[in-house]
């Protein structure tokens, strides 16, 4: 790891216990200020990009959230389990930094930066599958990151609602929608070796 890199994640450490209300780097160089000592401006480690802070915060996040479940060992567990206990831990730690969360989704509302949310959204999709083992480079791999997308985005939306409330609440939310997913993915497996008996009961009666 550089330098410039061990700056940036010390930066991101002190930002996670920050209480910002707008993702700005005015807001960033005062966490810069009142939490760490760093000496580098924010607007130079960033380039003067707050998307850029956003883009590797995310990544500082995701990276942070992969390497302590590896520690705790779930790397033995099925892939949809891994995946959905990498989900949870994502929304465990936006829920015990609410108001830095909010700040980001309010930063990523604006119509302008419609790409960088689905942007965002895509590199932890994919980073989550990649940890869970998957390997697919054909159809399925977009088709996994699609269903995971879909229960990310309604996930986050019942999070915002029930923010206030225990991160439970959000966590049984988001496993029922696993369960459903699994449950469409069950009936279509079913539905596909029904087509197939039938197709070889005809072939072999013809």
């Amino acid at each position: 790891m550089t330098i410039i890199e061990q700056t940036k994640s010390k930066f991101f450490e002190a930002l996670l216990k920050a209480n910002i209300h707008e993702w700005s780097l005015d807001s960033l160089e005062e966490v810069r200020l009142t939490a760490t000592d760093i000496e580098v401006p924010v607007s130079a480690l960033f380039k003067g990009e707050t998307d850029i802070a956003l883009q590797e915060f995310n990544t500082f996040c995701d990276d942070m959230i992969l390497a302590d479940l590896k520690a705790k060992g779930i790397e033995q567990l099925r892939t949809h389990e891994k995946v959905e206990h990498a989900l949870a831990l994502k929304f465990r730690y936006m829920h015990e930094a609410q108001a830095l969360t909010m700040a980001g989704l309010k930063y990523l509302a604006n119509p302008l930066r419609y790409r960088l949310a689905l942007k965002l959204q895509w590199q932890t999709l994919d980073a989550i599958w990649y940890f869970a083992g998957d390997q697919a480079t054909d159809f399925n791999y977009y088709s996994k990151r699609g269903l995971l997308g879909y229960i990310f985005k309604t996930t986050l939306v019942y999070w915002m609602r029930h923010r206030h409330q225990d991160i439970q609440q959000t966590l049984d939310y988001m496993h029922r929608r696993f369960m459903g997913v699994a449950k469409i993915h069950k009936a279509k497996a079913q539905l596909t070796q029904s087509l197939a008996m039938i197709k070889s009961f005809f072939n072999r009666a013809s």
